[in-house]
C-alpha cells in the first residue's frame, strides 16, 4: 500500500504538470531545424497520450510483483496478455474509426489541438497504449482486492488527493503559461524553456499547497527525507582547546 501511495503521489502530478506544459517540453527537445510547429503540435499530442497512463504503468509493475511474491505467476501473465490482446483491437477499431467517422476523428483532433494536421490519425497508437494500460491496471486492481480488501480503500484515498492537489496545480500552470508569455521571449529556445519551468514551478508549489492542506502523508515523508539529506549538519567535536590544531 505504501509503494503504491508512493507512485500515485508522484506519477499523477507529474502526468498533469507534463499534460499542461507538453508544448514548452517537445519545443525544447525538438524544435528546431525542420522540426515545425505541426510536427510539434502532434508530438505533443502523442506525449499528453502517453503520459495519461503514467500512473497505470507504474502500479502495473508493481501490483504484478505482488502476486510473484505470493508465487501466482499465471494471473499477472493471463491478465497482462488479456490487456495486450485489447490493446492491439482497440488500436485496430479506433484507426477504423478515425478513416470512417469524420466526426470522431474531428472530435479527437478538437480535443488534442491537432486540427488539419496530417497524419492525426496516429494519436490512436498511444491513445489504444493508454486505454489498454488503464485498463491492465484496473485487472490487477481488481485481482488483487479480492484477496486483499484492505488494500482498496487507503490506496484510492491517494489517487482522489494526488488527483484533486494536480487538477488544480494543473489549471494554475496553464494559467501561469500566459503570464510568463509576456516575460520571456518565447521565440527562441530558452525562452520556451523558461516559460515552462516557470510555470511548473507555480504549478509544483501549488500542489504541494493542496496536498499540505490534505495532511498527504507521503508529501510529509518526503519533505521529511529532504531535510534529512540536505540540511542534516553533522556535529563538529571541539575536542580539547589545549592540544595541538593540526
Amino acid at each position: 500500500m505504501q509503494a503504491c501511495r508512493h507512485i500515485i503521489f508522484w506519477s499523477i502530478p507529474l502526468s498533469i504538470l507534463f499534460i499542461v506544459l507538453r508544448a514548452q517540453i517537445v519545443r525544447t527537445v525538438f524544435g528546431a531545424g525542420e522540426f515545425d510547429w505541426s510536427d510539434t503540435r502532434l508530438t505533443a499530442a502523442s506525449l499528453a497520450l502517453f503520459i495519461i497512463s503514467a500512473a497505470a504503468q507504474g502500479l502495473v509493475l508493481l501490483l504484478v510483483r505482488a502476486f510473484y511474491a505470493e508465487g501466482k505467476t499465471a494471473k499477472p501473465f493471463m491478465l497482462n496478455m488479456i490487456s495486450v490482446v485489447c490493446t492491439v483491437v482497440l488500436a485496430y477499431v479506433l484507426i477504423v474509426l478515425y478513416g470512417r467517422y469524420p466526426v470522431f476523428g474531428y472530435f479527437i483532433e478538437s480535443m488534442m489541438k491537432t486540427e488539419g494536421i496530417e497524419g492525426s490519425i496516429a494519436l490512436m497508437l498511444p491513445l489504444s497504449f493508454s486505454i489498454g494500460a488503464l485498463l491492465n491496471v484496473a485487472l490487477h486492481w481488481r485481482a488483487l482486492s479480492a484477496e486483499f480488501s484492505e488494500f482498496t480503500r487507503p490506496v484510492l484515498r491517494a489517487v482522489f488527493e494526488s488527483l484533486a492537489a494536480s487538477i488544480l496545480g494543473g489549471f494554475v500552470a496553464y494559467q501561469s503559461l500566459r503570464l510568463f508569455d509576456n516575460v520571456f521571449d518565447v521565440t527562441t529556445g530558452i525562452g520556451i524553456f523558461l516559460q515552462g519551468l516557470s510555470a511548473g514551478v507555480v504549478g509544483s508549489l501549488i500542489i504541494a499547497l493542496v496536498l499540505s492542506a490534505l495532511k498527504n502523508p507521503e508529501l510529509a515523508q518526503t519533505i521529511s527525507v529532504f531535510k534529512q539529506k540536505v540540511w542534516r549538519v553533522g556535529q563538529v567535536p571541539l575536542g580539547d582547546a589545549s592540544e595541538p590544531h593540526i
